[in-house]
């Protein structure tokens, strides 16, 4: 199930001070560039299990995935912006283009460099092939 997707100040400060995050200020997830993926279990989130499967489709798909992350791995989280672009995304100077691959080379990759979002761009599709593929539990 997609967990969280958009994060409010406000909830990424109480994770901060939960130890869920390393991050004190907003993340990606303010961005609409992120979501969480955990397994339903009777309907309630759940974060048991191994999660590589989300780093397989998030690679396919062109996506960031964080499990490949060595300081703070996040094996549930996956993002549309690469952790070099973050700095200009946050201070609001820079959004992905819809050609924007966050897998590709900095300097290969097309950006956007108007700071208003495409509302028209989301992660639903990946995010539902990822969903549907966790709950069925394919073969390898």
């Amino acid at each position: 199930m997609s967990f969280e997707t958009y994060r409010s100040q406000e909830r990424q400060a109480k994770l901060f001070v939960d130890g869920t995050t390393k991050l004190k200020n907003v993340g990606v997830h303010h961005y609409g560039l992120a979501c969480d993926i955990v397994r339903s279990v009777d309907g309630k989130p759940s974060w048991d299990g191994d999660f590589s499967i989300i780093g397989r489709l998030a690679k396919k798909h062109g996506l960031v995935w964080g499990g490949d992350w060595k300081t703070f791995p996040d094996a549930y989280h996956v993002q549309r912006c690469r952790m070099a672009d973050q700095k200009a995304l946050f201070a609001g100077t820079w959004y992905p283009s819809e050609t924007y691959d966050p897998t590709a080379r900095a300097e290969t990759a097309p950006i956007r460099t108007d700071p208003d979002p495409d509302p028209d761009r989301t992660l639903e599709q990946p995010i539902s092939e990822i969903k549907t593929l966790i709950v069925e539990k394919p073969e390898e």
